[in-house]
Formats: structure tokens, C-alpha cells, sequence
């Protein structure tokens, strides 16, 4: 079943080899024909951010975050993003496989547009893009 999208990219900070095969099998189960673009760690994803054309990053596109990860973390990445402003405005949804309040309230301060319990399911993810396309 073909689901509207209006997304054409998703970038995924993601270190995790197993999470990312994950988001791709339920994107293709989900009928979407919408690439990935893939950061291992915050520094990865700040450089795509930066300049989103070196990538193809091009918009509308919406990020995944990842909190745990080498070199940078998801909260560090969401500093520096949040130091460029209006430069780098995109859905950003955290991932993580903590349910910890103190990670929900750290996230909600930098203005995510959400926040998904890892492993992430068919109905999650297209819960996030269908509150997007509103």
C-alpha cells in the first residue's frame, strides 16, 4: 500500500547498523521511495546540515536522531543546531531506546518535534511523517 509522503529525504544520525537497516526495511514496507542519508555521529550530521547540498540533502527533508553515539551525541548536535537558527529548520525527532523522563524533558528544551522510543515500528515512523504532511 502506497502511503502519501511529502518528504523526500530523511537524514538518519544513527551509529547503529541494525537501527538503520530497521528505518529502511519499514520505509520500503511503507511503499516510500524516500532515500536515506545516513550520519554515524553528530559531526557527520552537523557537516551535512551545514551544507545539504554536498549530500543531496536537498528540502523537504526530516531528521532522526539518534542520543547515543560516539564523538558527538544527539543533545550536543541539537546545541549546534540550534546556534544556526533559522538556517537549519527541519523536523528533527529524537530516537532512543531511553524512556527516562530527564531525556524526554533535555529534548523537549531544543523544540523537537518529537520523541521515539527505539526500536522504531511501522506505526511510529508513519505517525511521524503523517504529522508532518498536515
Amino acid at each position: 500500500m502506497q502511503h502519501e509522503n511529502r518528504y523526500e529525504k530523511i537524514l538518519l544520525v544513527e551509529d547503529n547498523d541494525i537501527d538503520v537497516e530497521l528505518v529502511k526495511r519499514i520505509t520500503r514496507r511503507l511503499g516510500l521511495d524516500l532515500p536515506i542519508v545516513r550520519a554515524r555521529n553528530g559531526l557527520e550530521a552537523l557537516e551535512i546540515l551545514k551544507k545539504p547540498e554536498q549530500s543531496k540533502l536537498l528540502h523537504p527533508y526530516l531528521v532522526l536522531l539518534d542520543i547515543n553515539m560516539p564523538l558527538m551525541d544527539g543533545f550536543e548536535l541539537l546545541e549546534h543546531v540550534s546556534t544556526y537558527g533559522p538556517e537549519i529548520d527541519v523536523p528533527i525527532y529524537m530516537l532512543s531506546t531511553s524512556e527516562a523522563k530527564i531525556d524526554r524533558n533535555k529534548a523537549e528544551k531544543y523544540s523537537v518535534s518529537g520523541y521515539l522510543i527505539k526500536p522504531i515500528d511501522k506505526t511510529s515512523l508513519m505517525g511521524v511523517l503523517a504529522a508532518d504532511a498536515a
